[in-house]
């Protein structure tokens, strides 16, 4: 397992911390999505055999926050 985090812009509420770990967690190989939203911080636990940075980042794009 890979541990990482990622800045994430645009989380104002709830709703965007839940819309973001869904997005992400919905994706085959991650095990664990986490947002602290005082900081805006991202920590994602995945398996790098099955997916990578890469997917992880276009999900969050996707369901239409930036990466910083």
């Amino acid at each position: 397992m890979v541990e990482a985090f990622l800045n994430v812009k645009g989380l104002t509420c709830r709703r965007c911390v839940d819309e973001v770990e869904g997005a992400v967690t919905n994706i085959n190989g991650v095990e664990r999505a986490m947002i602290d939203l005082a900081d805006s911080k991202l920590f994602i636990e995945y398996n790098e055999n099955e997916t990578g940075m890469n997917e992880i980042k276009s999900a969050v794009t996707s369901a239409g926050y930036l990466i910083e």
